[in-house]
């Protein structure tokens, strides 16, 4: 874990989609930037693993900007074809890195071995480098079976910026705050909600949670703030609702009506159910 703050920070790969899939996992505080800002040409991949190779990104792209880099390298695994096409996975992709082609020719050597089963994987290696004397801040990797989600990659992401026993550690108090809710002590469930989200600020179900706990104890001013930091950190395809409707709740117990009924808003659109009730309830003509 990089034991100070990072408030800026360069993503290594001249490849839009994945510049786009990482900056969207980053915790919303860092300054992403783009290689295209330096106008930098991508370095010559000659490791023969994934992480050498994510390590020559890494190293390349921070040297020339001053900047602390996050690069990564990955690709496909099968075991049946002894681990092909590996660190070579781009170039069975073609000349547009065209995922799906990759798929078709993975599937076509497949089916000529005649096997039923396959274990197919994706393994994926991560650095973060700084400029001075070149030193590696922390370095993960995983192997997946395919298909990956985000979910890969904010893992091996939350490690690097925060350490993998402070998530681990992160985890097992976000469990904690729901065995102390189940007891109805909401006070305790969220304090550790709480100290979940100190431990790992990138997981917005830890605000959330912490939100929900804070109104169960009519506590509407902190409340408001985890909802915020919640609703920062979802990601447009995890949206719910449930923070806008935590927060209309909040602001309606405040006697802020015109935003309670603005978020119970926000909230319906969302499809979350309780938002349609209290917003026909409470805001209604």
């Amino acid at each position: 874990m990089f034991k100070k703050k990072i408030k800026k920070l360069l993503i290594g790969t001249n490849n839009r989609g994945k510049f786009k899939e990482i900056r969207d996992l980053l915790p919303k505080h860092i300054k992403i930037v783009s290689t295209s800002a330096f106008k930098l040409k991508s370095p010559q991949e000659n490791g023969k693993t994934f992480e050498q190779n994510s390590l020559i990104k890494s190293r390349y792209f921070s040297q020339r900007t001053k900047l602390i880099c996050l690069a990564d390298d990955s690709g496909l695994e099968i075991d049946i074809l002894n681990k092909r096409p590996g660190i070579y996975s781009a170039r069975w992709a073609g000349k547009n890195s065209d995922f799906g082609i990759a798929i078709k020719k993975v599937f076509r050597e497949r089916k000529a071995d005649g096997f039923e089963y396959h274990r197919d994987f994706l393994s994926s290696s991560i650095n973060l480098m700084k400029d001075d004397d070149q030193e590696i801040i922390e370095s993960a990797k995983a192997t997946l079976k395919l298909f990956p989600n985000n979910e890969t990659i904010r893992a091996l992401v939350a490690f690097l910026l925060y350490g993998e026993t402070n998530v681990n550690q992160a985890y097992v108090v976000y469990q904690e705050g729901f065995k102390e809710a189940e007891n109805n002590d909401f006070n305790s469930a969220a304090n550790k909600f709480i100290e979940a989200f100190e431990l790992f600020p990138m997981d917005y179900l830890f605000a959330e949670n912490a939100g929900m706990s804070l109104v169960k104890n009519k506590n509407f001013k902190e409340a408001i703030e985890y909802f915020k930091k919640a609703i920062e950190l979802e990601n447009t395809e995890e949206k719910t609702g449930k923070s806008e409707f935590g927060l209309a709740t909040c602001y309606f117990e405040l006697n802020e009506k015109e935003l309670a009924c603005d978020f119970f808003t926000k909230s319906m659109i969302l499809k979350y159910k309780p938002a349609f009730s209290s917003y026909n309830k409470l805001c209604g003509k």
